[in-house]
């Protein structure tokens, strides 16, 4: 009787509540659907946390239906929050995700989440760095022994870059580019500092531009325009690396650092990173969807806790 009313519930849920994009993923399969975090010009999320709840639902509740389907209860879901989310903004992510059709929510860490969906052993006795460098949040946590021992969050990434793009091209060309194209922009820049700025580069834009729509943008300016949100980003992975205790240090220097999120997709950064820590930077294998896939897999460990809310 007891497994019939499961199978009537339908799957549990994972969320991934990120900036730019939302993800839903069932514990019963692999399948994940995902979505832009707005509706209409309005973003439902910034710096990794909700601004926009009924946005954010919108968003959510025709994910949750799709992925369902043939559940008549309401899922329980886990979500993923990043690390310095406070009080306040961890209760909007739970009425948001409750409103959106959720019976039950648990929150978890962000970074916490890509780790276990990249499949990194977090039982290790020795610290391990994982950083995530989403759309809105720079989010690190070094974990030992199954636990975050230290964490460092600030409300930075690649959204920051991409804005800077935007603007520096509407400053100095007097054109306006899409986000979209921004974003396919920075993916063909170099982010690593000397002797990789040099050449010119062609920008599509939605109106503006010098002839047929198009602007030559020179790299090295364009690489200064970007320097303070590329700092910014850097220099919250760096913190950490210096201020936790010198026993950690070392094992960080033995075990190195995990990227994920969009931000390790980006040319250039994951050099920066090693440059600026002087740790090895490994990527995750599927940066963008480490998340998700992890939030997937703790439904298990929440539901063998009782841990639900």
């Amino acid at each position: 009787m007891a497994t019939l009313l499961r199978r009537l519930q339908g799957p549990d849920l994972a969320v991934d509540l990120g900036s730019a994009t939302t993800r839903v993923a069932s514990a019963s399969s692999r399948r994940t659907l995902k979505a832009p975090s707005m509706v209409g010009r309005t973003r439902a999320l910034r710096g990794g946390v909700v601004v926009e709840p009924d946005c954010a639902v919108e968003v959510l509740r025709p994910l949750f239906a799709r992925i369902r389907r043939f559940g008549l209860a309401r899922p329980r879901v886990v979500a993923t929050v990043p690390t310095d989310a406070d009080r306040d903004e961890r209760r909007t992510v739970e009425e948001v995700v409750r409103r959106a059709g959720a019976a039950a929510v648990a929150l978890a860490p962000e970074p916490l989440a890509a780790a276990i969906g990249a499949e990194l052993d977090l039982s290790l006795p020795y610290a391990q760095l994982i950083v995530d460098i989403g759309y809105g949040v720079t989010d690190c946590v070094v974990v030992r022994s199954g636990g975050i021992i230290e964490s460092s969050a600030r409300r930075v990434g690649c959204g920051d870059l991409e804005e800077a793009l935007v603007r520096y091209v509407a400053d100095r060309h007097g054109a306006v580019i899409s986000a979209a194209a921004a974003r396919e922009a920075m993916l063909g820049l170099w982010l690593d500092p000397e002797p990789r700025w040099s050449g010119r580069k062609k920008l599509v834009c939605e109106r503006g531009g010098a002839r047929g729509g198009e602007v030559m943008v020179e790299l090295a300016n364009l690489a200064e325009a970007l320097a303070p949100a590329r700092e910014r980003i850097l220099g919250v992975v760096e913190r950490l690396t210096r201020e936790v205790p010198d026993g950690i240090g070392a094992e960080l220097v033995e075990s190195g650092l995990h990227l994920t999120g969009g931000g390790a997709l980006l040319p250039g950064l994951p050099a920066a990173l090693a440059r600026r820590t002087g740790l090895r930077v490994r990527r995750f294998p599927d940066p963008l969807g480490a998340v998700i896939q992890g939030g997937r897999r703790l439904i298990e460990s929440v539901t063998r806790q009782g841990a639900w809310s």
